[in-house]
């Protein structure tokens, strides 16, 4: 996998945020790390020629009605925030997983039909879910 450059305090904002974000939307936090990761490479102030902003590279144009606040301009700038980001980008896919009745076909929805990026999520999830896992059975006192 590669390696990401970030700080120890914006990882850590980050994986809180994605815990979070995934606990509310009933979403494995591994997952939306690994989003994250094909996103944006954990550069908060990502951007893309479409328009798409932030972590989870949300597109603020489709999105505005799950941003807070009555300023676009503010609203828009939010997606810049970690926390913020995150969330909608989690609840985006979890409502495109229910629209869809399937992971498969949401992550799709979401990429915007990206060649193998369905492929790649997968594949950092799993990646991301085995540290998890390494991580808790280190905290547990098992490994």
């Amino acid at each position: 996998m590669a390696e990401f450059r970030t700080t120890k305090a914006l990882a850590s904002r980050i994986v809180n945020a994605a815990y979070s974000a995934g606990a509310r939307y009933q979403l494995s936090p591994s997952l939306v790390l690994a989003i994250i990761s094909r996103e944006s490479t954990f550069n908060p102030q990502a951007t893309s020629g479409y328009g798409a902003q932030g972590l989870m590279q949300v597109v603020p144009r489709f999105h505005m009605d799950k941003l807070q606040g009555s300023r676009v301009a503010s609203a828009r700038a939010s997606l810049f925030h970690p926390e913020t980001n995150i969330d909608v980008g989690t609840r985006i896919l979890a409502e495109y997983i229910e629209q869809a009745s399937g992971l498969h076909a949401a992550l799709v929805k979401y990429s915007g039909r990206a060649p193998r990026y369905v492929e790649k999520v997968l594949q950092a999830h799993q990646t991301f879910e085995r540290v998890r896992q390494a991580a808790g059975e280190e905290i547990n006192g098992t490994a």
